[in-house]
């Protein structure tokens, strides 16, 4: 299967063999360090559950200006993230080529 993160196509051409138009399917060139691809995808990562943490954020704001206690569920929620952005981040630290960064999963 194509992945547009990682691959290319080619310009669409005659297979005349196959009677088919085709095209071929390459790896990009991916011209950053893995350390720089790695960073760039943990910064997204991060950036996403940054994101979704917001939405619960004035829970928090709340219990700091009136001391109103923030429902367990949202508590539970919020350290679920934490936790999953933590395993993101090392899942991805410990990815070795740059098509296996460029293909990984960052769904939160």
């Amino acid at each position: 299967e194509y992945n547009e993160r990682s691959e290319k196509l080619s310009e669409i051409f005659w297979d005349e063999s196959n009677k088919v138009f085709t095209y071929t399917v390459s790896d990009k060139t991916i011209d950053i360090t893995i350390e720089d691809l790695k960073a760039q995808e943990i910064k997204d990562v991060k950036q996403r559950g940054f994101n979704k943490l917001q939405k619960t954020d004035w829970y928090v704001w709340r219990k700091a200006e009136k001391d109103i206690d923030i429902p367990d569920s949202i508590t539970t929620e919020r350290n679920n993230l934490k936790a999953a952005i933590e395993t993101k981040e090392s899942e991805i630290n410990a990815l070795t080529s740059k098509k296996d960064i460029l293909e990984y999963n960052k769904e939160l």
